[in-house]
């Protein structure tokens, strides 16, 4: 019990001291729960010595550390590979095998860094380089034991094809829960078909960007137990209606102007689909016209649906993972209500989007929480106890234009805003601020609230705070994943 208090080098001089503690320093319970990087010094002893490790990441191994990563007896619980040569192909899937005999294996996150020479058409001389990368795919669809496997891919390279060889339905016993592959380099690859086909019976949550093919539809409605979903705009979206368990839908809208029928698809799936919770819509650049019928389709089924959750957004960047408001909050009250998140980038800061979004809200009479990237007057001045009567958090992310959460606070409507709503929290995110200000702004010069802190994010409210208010995380100390919140007397 002592032991487990030390890392992987203080248990490895240990073992120097004397026999007992030599033999205690192997102990399996005192390393089940060591994390270690193939990079650190004492990579090499770990690896030879070990007999095992809760998570082990590969990145730029020395040339000294390699035949241990491939050739360890230590067998590691969690697995991350990033691969920046093609060159490493090879390497990463002999390591992943070696972890998959080894047992212990259930969690592998593969990630393609920038490589050398870049895959263009892949002449002769590269077509190595194909062919390890294919296995390498192969490889980690056919693991086995596996709970959850995540690829990602960097952008900023030319497109390849590639194809997992068929059939793995059958060659490996279903085990996988979480499936994430977000590929920007190479396309069209069958890893997404082949992990949907050979593992349907026990996933539970899929994050994939692939083609608009109607087979994917097909893939996904044959999941029965799916209950988180990212993908793509897909035709025949109504058969994932289906899926009796999946409340929690994330959609990716791609930047050209999407067709006729993927909006019809995406009604229908709406309108089916009434186990659904959670709906975000992202786009990948913003279209007026493909925003704005979205927006008239949600409004359109708003008063039919449960949703919980919904969130519109734009991303100029890469698409990682989006966390919006859990539903499966410890307080019950957070339970058994129904919220909506909506998030609406920069973008979105015209008013013919929000007033089909305005709509919707005042359809979802138990609107819980309202996500916006920017405080346009319409928006502010549409937000009533009588058009959101449930609305309790309205979060204002990435904003733009003030110089401190002080001079949020000063902006037009907003003080009108939480008058007018006096059961409302307004969680802020200052985006490109300098804190303090390096030059005090009129507000802060004044100091008529001088309990704002110095912060990225803050979240104000004016009723005064009992145990009966719904926000959990008025309790909470943890600034990364809430706000500090601070009382304002009006």
């Amino acid at each position: 019990m002592v032991l487990q208090h030390l890392g992987a080098p203080d248990l490895l001089a240990c073992r120097r001291v004397c026999r007992k503690l030599w033999r205690l320093a192997l102990d399996p319970l005192l390393w089940q729960h060591q994390v270690l990087d193939d990079r650190a010094s004492w990579a090499c002893a770990v690896l030879r010595l070990a007999p095992c490790l809760h998570s082990l990441t590969v990145r730029r191994t020395p040339l000294c550390h390699r035949q241990y990563t491939v050739k360890t007896a230590c067998a590691v619980e969690s697995l991350s590979i990033t691969v920046r040569r093609a060159a490493g192909f090879k390497r990463a899937c002999s390591v992943i095998r070696n972890q998959a005999a080894l047992g212990r294996l259930r969690h592998v996150s593969l990630t393609f860094a920038p490589w050398d020479p870049p895959f263009q058409d892949l002449p002769l001389y590269l077509q190595g380089h194909k062919d390890a990368l294919s296995s390498l795919l192969q490889t980690l669809a056919s693991a086995p034991g596996l709970l959850e496997l995540k690829v990602r891919t960097l952008e900023g390279h030319e497109q390849i094809t590639l194809r997992v060889p068929e059939p793995l339905a059958g060659s490996v016993a279903p085990s996988l829960r979480r499936f994430v592959c977000r590929e920007h380099c190479f396309r069209a690859i069958g890893l997404e078909q082949a992990v949907l086909s050979a593992h349907a019976p026990t996933l539970e949550e899929v994050n994939i960007r692939t083609d608009a093919v109607a087979e994917t539809s097909s893939l996904l409605a044959r999941i029965p137990h799916l209950r988180k979903l990212t993908c793509s705009l897909v035709p025949r979206m109504e058969q994932l209606a289906n899926c009796s368990k999946l409340t929690d839908v994330k959609l990716c809208v791609p930047p050209k102007r999407i067709s006729a029928s993927l909006i019809a698809s995406v009604e229908a799936f709406l309108i089916e689909a009434r186990h659904l919770r959670a709906l975000t819509l992202e786009f990948e650049k913003y279209d007026r016209k493909s925003s704005k019928d979205l927006a008239k389709i949600i409004a359109k089924v708003a008063g039919r649906s449960r949703l919980e959750s919904l969130a519109m957004l734009e991303n100029n960047g890469s698409v990682f993972d989006y966390y919006g408001y859990s539903s499966d909050s410890e307080d019950s009250d957070c339970r058994d209500c129904i919220c909506c998140v909506v998030v609406i980038d920069t973008g979105f800061k015209t008013a013919p989007l929000f007033q089909p979004l305005l709509q919707a809200v005042g359809l979802l009479s138990h609107l819980r929480r309202l996500e916006v990237s920017r405080m346009p007057e319409e928006l502010l001045e549409g937000i009533t106890p009588v058009t959101a009567p449930g609305l309790r958090i309205l979060v204002v992310s990435k904003l733009i234009g003030s110089t401190c959460l002080h001079s949020v606070l000063h902006r037009p409507g907003v003080m009108e805003l939480l008058k007018a709503n006096p059961q409302l929290h307004l969680d802020v995110s200052l985006k490109n601020c300098v804190f303090p200000c390096s030059i005090a702004c009129k507000w802060c010069t004044e100091h008529c609230h001088t309990i704002v802190p110095i912060r990225a994010r803050v979240g104000f409210f004016t009723h005064v705070p009992t145990d009966k208010c719904t926000i959990p995380e008025h309790n909470s100390c943890d600034q990364f994943s809430c706000p500090k919140w601070i009382h304002i007397s009006l």
